[in-house]
């Protein structure tokens, strides 16, 4: 997955600078940008394609554990919890970035 991630900054960043530093005549500024670009793309990618199957493994494992160690009202608790909590979660990140957004813009 990260190589994945850094194959498309690489080549997303290089169409980005050839085409914003288009007529920057200092090598050495385009390549520094070229650099900084292409980490954060790189680094922001990776984090959005692992984030989902990383939850997902890490809460079926802990699920196979629990259940592992008799933890059966545990596990059933979770699974009635879960929806409320997700809920509740969504609108305190929707509040978050509507709060952001709005300082920002």
């Amino acid at each position: 997955m990260v190589e994945r991630s850094v194959t498309i900054a690489g080549i997303s960043t290089k169409e980005l600078v050839t085409k914003d530093f288009a007529t920057e005549p200092n090598e050495e500024s385009l390549r520094q940008a070229a650099h900084r670009m292409a980490q954060k793309l790189a680094g922001s990618l990776a984090l959005v394609t692992c984030k989902e199957p990383l939850r997902s493994n890490l809460s079926s494992h802990l699920r196979q554990f629990l259940n592992e160690q008799g933890f059966t009202e545990v596990l059933s608790l979770v699974s009635l919890l879960r929806p409320m909590f997700m809920y509740f979660y969504s609108r305190w990140h929707q509040t978050k970035l509507f709060s952001y957004l709005s300082r920002i813009i």
